[in-house]
């Protein structure tokens, strides 16, 4: 897209993904028996160690104070354990995450829909033994990190060359703005089903000087399906997620093609078809 000198392109191109990630939320911390038990069996694994070489063991730690010092101590047992692939270049390609009260999957060379996802769901299906019966899942959801690239006449960007003027979800007074500006908002939308809870839905944007020859548009979308209850059945789980995360990958889509303009979506081959 361009305007007045002002040259706005897709951070891949042809799309603007730049991490997707796919979260299980547990409705309590997992217990070090758990992140051990994780542990091991990626140890064992030799496709998950090919697939992940770098390894990270996350150690608690407790911090006691007092009028006259403070101490610091290792928490005896794993906590958490996360996992990631570097490309030659050193940027992150992979990772995955059991720690504190999620496992979540990301990917940073979004390559399609199909493809990512059906990589998330065999990873997380792998794991899931360990979350579940206990403490099993509440939340199943998904989030996307898209950015956009402000070149040339980068003071000349104005908000409308990205973003449809007749959206709401943005306030009005940033759909003609320049310059630079941050705006997060939320809201809950009822599931197909709606005996099984709500999604709630974020949308954060963040237009900001990112290198001295370039500005970026940040757009953080993520939709989260809370679980009226938590769900502790292996199979249940491993049964429902296709479904949900399809579910919310659509949520997604069509919030896209609420907030950017018709230029902005052929540009990331997002119009409807």
């Amino acid at each position: 897209m361009e305007l007045n000198g002002c040259h706005v392109i897709a951070a891949r191109s042809t799309h603007a993904v730049q991490a997707a990630s796919f979260v299980l939320e547990l409705p309590a911390h997992i217990s070090s028996d758990i992140a051990q038990a994780a542990l091991n069996y990626y140890e064992n694994s030799h496709s998950l160690k090919e697939l992940f070489p770098i390894k990270t063991e996350a150690q608690g730690i407790s911090i006691n104070l007092d009028d006259q010092s403070v101490n610091v101590n290792q928490s005896t047992g794993l906590q958490g354990l996360t996992l990631q692939r570097v490309t030659d270049d050193g940027s992150l390609e992979l990772s995955f995450a059991i720690q504190n009260n999620q496992m979540v999957y990301t990917c940073h060379k979004y390559t399609g829909w199909k493809e990512v996802f059906e990589k998330a769901l065999s990873i997380l299906s792998e794991f899931m033994e360990f979350v579940c019966p206990v403490p099993g899942v509440s939340v199943v959801g998904i989030q996307y990190v898209d950015e956009f690239f402000i070149t040339g006449n980068k003071e000349g960007f104005r908000s409308d060359i990205i973003f449809s003027t007749d959206n709401t979800r943005l306030p009005v007074s940033l759909l003609s703005a320049s310059g630079f500006w941050h705006n997060h908002s939320g809201w809950f939308s009822p599931t197909p089903d709606k005996t099984q809870g709500q999604v709630l839905n974020n949308l954060n944007v963040s237009v900001y000087p990112q290198q001295p020859d370039r500005h970026a548009v940040q757009i953080i979308t993520a939709h989260r399906l809370m679980l009226a209850l938590p769900i502790s059945d292996k199979g249940r789980v491993l049964e429902t997620l296709p479904t949900t995360f399809e579910m919310l990958h659509s949520t997604n889509k069509a919030l896209f093609r609420e907030v950017l303009n018709e230029e902005t979506l052929r540009s990331i081959n997002l119009l409807p078809k």
